[in-house]
């Protein structure tokens, strides 16, 4: 979660900076249609070589037919790790010659590293919070922290070395290919293919103003943070994507300012209170009401429709002195990492300006 994106942390919902059920589809091939006609007695060495050989390839096909994303963009995979009921991705890298789980965080601006694993480490900077240090993340091989404290209730197996943030993350090409075990994620320091991409039938979702490798290029009244857009009835607005958002108590969870929260109940569309959830934020410990919504529509900025996420929680998130969405003026959400994984498939590529994310096959 962002450090200007959110700021805030919920105790039962998220991971974060400090303070999917992945979709698979096998292609089922009838064996019938190869003309494959085994006898009794077939013993001819070759020809069993030869069929191990067919099937070999076509595991390979239904493999690979359903990683769209990590077989198309270059770069260096990684198995995504998560904590026990949650989606937030995690994966292994060595900040000071030390190895452990880091966050992929797309709603923090700044990245982190434990202070309670490293503040007796090596490193400059230590004395003002901050520590420069060597670092395994593909492009990087140093890297500049904020020394945090994370929730040890929710991290993954022996603890959480670090957050990754968009201040690296903005540099890298991400294909991440989410699975119920965790999946892949494949990251690269330039861009992907965008016309393989396509052909698989990824969809493209702009980020012009939102998210870059070019900072400048940016509305200076956002943080550097990818978006995807949502439809909820007939209202539209754009929404940050935030896999430090481990919705661990209400899947799938999307957060709303007050100010789409309105503009909703105006346009009269339906949402049934289910309850409350428990967040603590920068000033401490608060209750937020929760809605469920349905056909929530993931739309790309022009409104085409790209796949409905059906009966959505959504997050009443008011204004904090933390920061975040629940600040603006304008209309805006955030959502979890329950909704990233829904999708399957996403790459998101700064270079291009480009998130991409796969439509329900």
């Amino acid at each position: 979660m962002a450090s200007f994106a959110s700021g805030a942390t919920s105790l039962i919902q998220s991971t974060v900076d400090v303070e999917v059920d992945g979709e698979r589809h096998p292609q089922f091939i009838p064996l019938l249609a190869m003309n494959w006609h085994p006898k009794p007695h077939f013993n001819n060495q070759w020809s069993w070589a030869g069929l191990a050989i067919l099937l070999i390839a076509l595991v390979w096909q239904w493999w690979s037919g359903n990683h769209v994303a990590d077989n198309v963009c270059s770069g260096q995979r990684f198995a995504i790790e998560t904590v026990s009921g949650g989606t937030a991705p995690y994966i292994q890298l060595t900040a000071n010659a030390r190895k452990g789980p880091f966050l992929l965080d797309y709603g923090a601006t700044q990245s982190t590293l434990s202070a309670d694993a490293f503040s007796s480490s090596s490193g400059s900077g230590q004395a003002s919070g901050q520590m420069t240090t060597s670092f395994s993340l593909p492009t990087f091989p140093t890297g500049q922290f904020r020394l945090a404290r994370y929730f040890a209730s929710q991290a993954p197996g022996g603890g959480q070395l670090g957050v990754v943030g968009t201040d690296f993350l903005s540099l890298l090409t991400a294909a991440f290919s989410f699975s119920p075990q965790g999946g892949s994620v494949v990251l690269d320091g330039k861009p992907c293919d965008a016309g393989r991409l396509r052909a698989k039938g990824m969809v493209p979702i702009r980020q012009t103003g939102f998210f870059s490798a070019q900072p400048g290029r940016l509305d200076r009244s956002r943080p550097n943070v990818p978006v995807i857009y949502l439809r909820i009835g007939g209202i539209t607005t754009w929404a940050q994507i935030d896999t430090g958002y481990d919705d661990l108590q209400m899947q799938p969870s999307i957060d709303i300012n007050e100010t789409l929260y309105q503009k909703l109940l105006a346009s009269n569309v339906p949402l049934r209170q289910k309850g409350n959830v428990g967040v603590s934020t920068c000033s401490g410990l608060e209750s937020r009401s929760a809605y469920l919504a349905s056909h929530v529509e993931i739309v790309s900025e022009t409104g085409a429709l790209i796949r409905d996420l059906g009966t959505v929680t959504l997050v009443r998130k008011p204004l904090s002195p933390c920061g975040g969405i629940g600040n603006l003026v304008e209309p805006a959400a955030q959502i979890a990492a329950s909704v990233v994984a829904r999708l399957g498939e996403v790459v998101i590529d700064p270079f291009t300006e480009t998130v991409w994310v796969a439509p329900a096959r």
